[in-house]
């Protein structure tokens, strides 16, 4: 086995605040495993004031990691995981290379090999080429699927879940609104609407208090009634922050709110008890790492759990934390951590995944936050297209996309 580790610099479309950070640029590494001419490819990239750990650190474990597998057999890449022991960027980038890998030797998929090696039956290649084509596949999407996203969110008992595939070949997703003037937040929810979201996430949190209450009217009105709108504040309130600006936009149909306050030091319970004050559904996002952190939100009374695969340490990690969460009664939304296509698209095959277990555990369909490749500039690879809202699982086996060559 070869690996190798690609820094990588990409521009923002446009600057993205994280906790009163503004960020220009994108900075991290891609990873790829080749064995028998295939090659898997994976993403490592901290966040700049979200992440716990910074780019340098992420690079040095992630360059010992290669010496170690270059330097040996098989075992090599265990040895290079096992040193792995201060990010969990690098763990998802070479576990993400390799799953990649290991599906492209399987033949299926990405996210049909994941539910294989999780023991669960999925949707095979040739079943969905055979739908997709009595569906009229070159119908817009939302025209094929959007009866069997319906019917897929009713669990029958008794009922092999996995047997509907056109649901099964389509993963819903949100816009995003970052804008912080009041007409470039209804240009943005116009264009969404126009673009066939029926749900949209809206950045707040970096500016005064009454100012968010009017762009998520703002957004509300120019959304019109049906699609839903999120919140997403970046643990940047304190409570009596967050209740107020969640109390005021109750009339908006806010469907939920990440993280609208920190969980340091009062633990998840902070979330919930915003919850209870204003009314509005929270989900609970950076301070999830662990199965543990899932036991400790539903435990305070919170619901919504949010994922970031890579944040988490790569697929395996992020599906038992999915699969936690469904069991405890929690609905899971799967977001991509601003990547590139490579750790994007990682992040939708988790997602699709997380979808099938959805079914299984007769939980809700949500819309997940992955539609984030046009807002870099100069990708490293083609973003798989989002068509009126959804993206299609790709009829091609592993992840699907690959690195433009050359990586630099």
């Amino acid at each position: 086995m070869q690996c190798e580790v690609f820094p990588f610099r990409v521009k923002l479309r446009n600057p993205l605040t994280v906790k009163q950070a503004s960020l220009r640029f994108r900075d991290g590494y891609l990873i790829s495993l080749t064995s028998d001419d295939i090659t898997g490819w994976g993403e490592a990239s901290p966040l700049p004031a979200w992440s716990r750990v910074g780019i340098s650190e992420v690079g040095e474990e992630l360059r010992r990691a290669k010496e170690k597998i270059n330097s040996s057999d098989f075992r090599g890449f265990d040895e290079g995981i096992n040193g792995l022991v201060h990010t969990s960027y690098g763990h998802a980038g070479l576990t993400g290379a390799w799953a990649d890998m290991q599906a492209q030797q399987s033949a299926r998929p990405l996210v049909d090999d994941l539910l294989h090696r999780q023991g669960l039956q999925s949707v095979s290649i040739e079943n969905s080429a055979k739908h997709e084509h009595e569906s009229d596949s070159t119908a817009p999407v939302s025209a094929t699927v959007s009866a069997s996203i319906e019917n897929s969110t009713k669990h029958e008992a008794g009922r092999d879940v996995f047997d509907d595939s056109k649901s099964a070949r389509v993963v819903r997703v949100n816009a995003l609104i970052s804008a912080v003037e009041l007409s470039e937040v209804e240009k943005q929810a116009d264009a969404a609407v126009n673009a066939g979201f029926d749900t949209v996430k809206l950045k707040v949190g970096f500016k005064a208090p009454d100012i968010d209450v009017q762009r998520a009217k703002v957004a509300r009105s120019a959304l019109g009634v049906k699609p839903e709108l999120r919140l997403d504040a970046n643990q940047s309130w304190q409570s009596d922050t967050a209740v107020y600006v969640l109390s005021n936009v109750q009339s908006c149909n806010i469907s939920f709110c990440e993280d609208p306050v920190s969980t340091v030091p009062c633990g998840m319970s902070a979330i919930a008890e915003v919850e209870k004050a204003s009314g509005v559904r929270t989900a609970v996002d950076e301070s999830i790492r662990s199965v543990a952190d899932v036991e400790a939100a539903v435990a305070a009374g919170v619901r919504m759990i949010v994922v970031k695969p890579q944040a988490l340490g790569g697929p395996e990690k992020a599906l038992k934390i999915i699969k936690r969460a469904y069991n405890a009664g929690a609905d899971v939304v799967v977001t991509s951590f601003m990547d590139t296509a490579i750790g994007v698209t990682h992040a939708f095959h988790i997602a699709a995944a997380a979808d099938q277990l959805a079914r299984y555990s007769g939980m809700s369909l949500l819309a997940h936050g992955i539609a984030t490749g046009s807002l870099i500039v100069g990708d490293l690879a083609s973003s798989l297209p989002v068509e009126s809202g959804f993206i299609r699982v790709p009829s091609v086996v592993g992840l699907g996309v690959v690195a433009h060559e050359p990586v630099g």
